[in-house]
């Protein structure tokens, strides 16, 4: 019997509790946890425009020419996502929601994973728990991005070739990389798992042949698929999109080292320290000795980064998994897994629960509201931060970021400017856009109101600039 197992430090009524006190995080963090970020305006409304015209565009953040502006994956995300918003409604925090159901399916199946793994019941309730609630994992469930139905696809790859269902395995691999390239994670899942058994995999003999046909037969579906969404896929594009989204930051490091360096890493850097000791404790005691998947699940994740290195701290959630299991299996093989969980329990709820207390008052459906109140409904076009687009998103609408720096060329001759400056620090050309509108527009205010706190928002009517007539 482990250490972990005579400690047993979670027991079955603790799991409960620990799932109520994750579950009111997610209820009360609900559309709070970000005041705003740029990707849930994009995400939703390609989502909508995808679902309003049958394209998949990126229809607010490219120019007509941009050759990225068609997009080559993700028809299942917007079948998906689209149709939830439909039903439900076309809300920011509908999409979230959907996103926080997929990470609570996500952490089912890397319990059932774990348990596959031949780990105990107690490792693989830490890790179900884990990915519910470490900021990698909360992150994606927070967001209206595919990063949570992308990572919930790669589990269910992976539980699929653990349970031996290999034609289910080989189709889910396809439909999570149409729903974003990223679903590449799932076949690095795999290789691990192959490589830390090598020597039972491949002694199999027939069945290791026929194990890999019935595979690839779920693939060869799964392209059918892809290709019967994309039928006028081509390599040239999918070259030219990635070498265009490789361009779009010019951080060279990875996504690893971006995840612990980016705006948000105070959320993040306390787990740093934590994996540093787990290596060298795993080096000290000799760990790969007892358990080879684990320093080889841990090791291709790493790599993996490299393969997929566009450097999008949001990425971190598909490798996440391996670093949990491998600071788990450390701290249990150690006897520090009890002592450790609470401590980590503890600096959650001072983190989720400080962020709540700071932006409890925060609102977003009554900012959009009271925002589309503001707007007289007379068709014009709006201009205004991304998150703008929710309050207009039936008329025209174009959002002040770094990538939409052709306004200026569209020769709008009247809109309405929304003035968001409590966030103008995450757009680039903000102040220097809001300048362009004073020197070649006369700017009429309409609406100020609060958004939270004493930030304040602030509706304007755009109009020529009347010149008075010369005399005789």
């Amino acid at each position: 019997m482990t250490t972990l197992e005579q400690e047993r430090p979670f027991t079955s009524r603790s799991t409960l509790l620990s799932l109520a006190i994750i579950l009111l995080a997610y209820v009360l963090l609900h559309m709070k946890y970000y005041i705003y970020y740029v990707d849930d305006a994009w995400f939703v409304s390609e989502n909508y425009y995808y679902c309003q015209t049958g394209k998949i565009e990126d229809v607010l953040f490219r120019a007509v020419d941009a050759p990225d502006r068609v997009l080559l994956f993700g028809k299942t995300y917007f079948q998906v996502y689209g149709n939830f918003m439909e039903w439900f409604g076309w809300t920011k925090g509908n999409a979230i929601l959907l996103s926080s159901i997929f990470t609570w399916l996500s952490a089912w199946f890397w319990w059932r994973n774990a348990k596959l793994l031949g780990f105990s019941e107690v490792f693989s309730r830490t890790v179900g728990l884990s990915v519910l609630i470490l900021p990698a994992f909360f992150n994606a469930a927070m967001l209206t991005r595919p990063d949570a139905f992308v990572f919930l696809l790669s589990a269910a790859t992976f539980w699929a070739f653990l349970k031996k269902i290999y034609p289910l395995s080989g189709f889910l691999f396809l439909v999570s990389v149409e729903s974003h390239l990223m679903g590449i994670t799932g076949a690095f899942f795999i290789l691990a798992y192959v490589l830390a058994t090598w020597r039972s995999f491949f002694d199999e003999g027939w069945k290791l042949s026929l194990h890999v046909l019935l595979f690839l037969v779920g693939a060869g579906f799964g392209a059918c698929y892809f290709y019967w969404l994309h039928p006028d896929f081509t390599f040239e594009r999918l070259n030219t999109i990635l070498s265009i989204k490789m361009g779009m930051n010019d951080f060279k490091y990875g996504y690893i080292v971006k995840y612990f360096t980016q705006q948000f890493w105070y959320r993040h850097v306390w787990e740093l320290p934590v994996l540093i000791t787990a290596i060298y404790l795993f080096i000290k005691n000799r760990l790969w000795k007892d358990n080879l998947f684990i320093p080889v699940f841990f090791t291709v994740a790493v790599l993996s980064s490299f393969v997929t290195s566009r450097p999008n701290a949001n990425y971190m959630v598909f490798i996440y998994p391996a670093f949990v299991f491998f600071g788990i299996y450390v701290f249990e093989k150690t006897g520090w897994l009890k002592k450790l969980s609470n401590i980590v329990a503890v600096l959650l709820l001072v983190l989720y629960g400080a962020h709540y207390f700071a932006h409890r008052t925060y609102d977003f459906n009554r900012i959009i509201t009271e925002t589309k109140a503001a707007l007289p409904q007379d068709g014009l076009t709006v201009i205004g931060m991304p998150d703008n687009w929710f309050a207009a998103m039936d008329r025209p609408f174009h959002p002040i970021y770094h990538s939409v720096d052709y306004i200026p060329e569209l020769g709008i001759k009247e809109f309405y400017l929304i003035r968001n400056d409590y966030i103008s620090q995450r757009s680039r050309n903000y102040h220097d856009f809001i300048a362009w509108c004073h020197a070649n527009y006369e700017v009429v205010p309409l609406k100020k109101f609060n958004a939270y706190k004493d930030k304040q928002i602030e509706v304007f009517h755009c109009k020529p600039i009347q010149t008075a007539p010369q005399g005789n």
